[in-house]
């Protein structure tokens, strides 16, 4: 079985939206994850979505994650009408590219220290899902071990209690071995449950984690982490998403990007064939 392999644009972070594109299919990768801002930046600069397309189609790219949608899980009912205003507007860029996953974070860059209230965030999360819904694509809880959502637990908390079917998981290994999850929490998430797992590595464990998160990831391979826990798992209950490679690493700016694309390609295929038992891409 080949594994399904994308490359999450953050690691090209510094190009733009076109250039992003160009390079990832050069490298070899038939699948993507844009990001918001390096689309808005390009929308911005005089195009429009059916340009973005075609640029997709030139590049034989399909969007298989859209990233990422914050300020949501504290959103009250004074706000969350805006809330699910500017959602319907992500949704509409993120189904125009494809029909994969919606990345949803648990970030607030206005309430951080908030409290966490579950039943809000529960009830936050429902709407968000009932507005993809309408557009046919799912919504990933992304984890983040420096919000109140710090692990896969509390994630599968609101996402089972939102009991919503396009809802899910998105599993990220840095986030993962990072925070506070186990390997008994993981394997209580049905794995149909898991929409996506983003793949990177991390050579140092000194620093603050924001700076480490944003600026120090580095790819498979190339770090510390143990993946067997997290890739076993998939293979054992037959997960049927992508395995996407998330890295923002600052040296990686100075780096030529078709040889930071490529080894990236490579970092995929070795450590998927290793854990997976697949042919290579």
């Amino acid at each position: 079985m080949q594994e399904k392999i994308c490359l999450n644009l953050s690691a090209l972070l510094h190009l733009d939206f076109e250039q992003q594109l160009e390079v990832s299919a050069r490298a070899g990768f038939r699948a993507v994850g844009p990001r918001d801002v390096n689309l808005q930046e390009y929308l911005s600069s005089g195009h429009n979505m059916e340009d973005a397309l075609q640029l997709m189609e030139r590049y034989n790219l399909k969007s298989v994650e859209y990233n990422f949608f914050p300020n949501w899980i504290y959103a009250d009912d004074s706000e969350r009408g805006a809330m699910l205003g500017l959602f319907e507007e992500f949704c509409t860029k993120a189904v125009a590219l494809g029909e994969g996953s919606i990345i949803v974070a648990p970030v607030s860059f206005e309430k951080r220290n908030d409290v966490l209230d579950y039943k809000l965030a529960v009830n936050n999360l429902q709407e968000l899902s009932r507005t993809a819904e309408s557009f046919g694509v799912l919504v990933g809880v992304e984890f983040l071990p420096w919000t109140r959502i710090d692990s896969i637990s509390r994630a599968w908390d609101i996402v089972r209690e939102a009991e919503m079917e396009n809802a899910g998981i998105i599993l990220d290994s840095f986030h993962y071995f990072e925070g506070s999850s186990t390997e008994a929490e993981l394997r209580k998430v049905p794995v149909e449950k898991i929409f996506l797992c983003h793949l990177n590595d991390m050579q140092t464990a000194e620093g603050d984690i924001l700076t480490r998160t944003r600026e120090q990831r580095v790819l498979p391979g190339e770090g510390y982490y143990q993946f067997g826990e997290i890739l076993s798992y998939l293979k054992d209950n037959d997960y049927q998403g992508y395995y996407s490679l998330e890295i923002l690493n600052k040296s990686y700016r100075d780096k030529d990007p078709l040889e930071i694309a490529l080894r990236a390609k490579k970092s995929m295929d070795d450590l998927l064939a290793a854990y997976a038992g697949s042919e290579k891409d």
